[in-house]
């Protein structure tokens, strides 16, 4: 290896910092245990934040703004064995049950970043296009939805295509840390597997 200069030197762990504060992410959500996932069927009362219609929709920030865990913030998928099964409990969601997730699904529609009722709507028709294909106890059909502060002013009606739908779940991804606390109301899941945050 040959000698670098001070200046040289500098300029290099200039560089390094910069790529790398570009590359991260604004926060490790599992990195701090900080990613809850509750799963309801087709006919399971929902707890009243979720289908609550908020009065206003505030536009969209950076998506970086966002609770975001690497699973896009809407996406329709088929799968084998009911989501309920892997993931019998709400909190805590590892970065490994990720990508099992990403694993034992099969995706059909994915929206990175949820834009709003245009999405919705395409949604609602990959959701009939996919249900006339499933066979009688074939796959199970689910929607994976992120819950955060802009997401949670379209779930009532995400949550109404779904149902008219009849997917056999619905699946919600959350930082348990900030409210509405989904996990004070009546689900088919088993709890936590350690104190919540």
């Amino acid at each position: 290896m040959t000698a670098l200069t001070r200046r040289e030197l500098l300029r290099c762990l200039s560089a390094a910092a910069a790529v790398g504060f570009v590359g991260s992410p604004r926060k490790d959500w599992f990195g701090e245990e900080l990613v809850c996932i509750h799963i309801y069927g087709p006919k399971d009362p929902l707890p009243a934040p979720l289908v609550e219609k908020p009065r206003r929709f505030p536009p969209r920030r950076s998506p970086g703004d966002y609770f975001q865990i690497g699973l896009p913030e809407l996406a329709m998928c088929t799968t084998r064995v009911p989501l309920l099964s892997l993931f019998q409990y709400f909190w805590p969601f590892t970065r490994e049950e990720r990508d099992q997730l990403r694993g034992s699904v099969k995706m059909h529609f994915t929206r990175e970043t949820f834009s709003g009722a245009a999405d919705l709507e395409e949604l609602a028709r990959a959701l009939r296009e996919q249900k006339e294909t499933l066979t009688r106890g074939g796959a199970g059909l689910a929607v994976l939805f992120t819950y955060n502060d802009f997401t949670r002013h379209w779930t009532a009606d995400l949550i109404a295509a779904g149902r008219d739908a009849a997917v056999d779940e619905l699946v919600f991804f959350k930082d348990p840390s900030r409210a509405p606390y989904l996990c004070d109301f009546p689900a088919r899941q088993k709890g936590f597997k350690k104190p919540p945050p």
